[in-house]
């Protein structure tokens, strides 16, 4: 908090339905993490992440999970710093049918 503003977030939920990469359910996974660019290098992510991990944990949670896109290298170097392990990198297609 700088000045009671909030500096960050992080948004997680417990989903049930596949995950890649885990082999349980329900998956604790990591919609999105953020903290605002004067505020990075601090740790607040990881604390973010950590409390996250916790409430995992408490919904009975063994494995957490993640994703970024190809090109988020900050993303990518921040989920490899927190000890998430590479399973596989996916294209998503879409195509208007209208």
């Amino acid at each position: 908090m700088d000045n009671h503003k909030p500096v960050g977030f992080a948004h997680c939920s417990v989903r049930v339905d596949y995950v890649e990469g885990t082999h349980t359910t329900p998956v604790a996974y990591l919609e999105g993490i953020y903290v605002d660019r004067a505020f990075r290098g601090n740790g607040l992510a990881g604390k973010l992440l950590q409390y996250c991990e916790n409430w995992a944990k408490k919904k009975g949670c063994t494995e957490f999970a993640s994703d970024c896109s190809l090109d988020n290298v900050s993303s990518y170097i921040f989920h490899k710093k927190m000890g998430f392990s590479e399973v596989q990198k996916i294209i998503c297609f879409t195509k208007d049918i209208s």
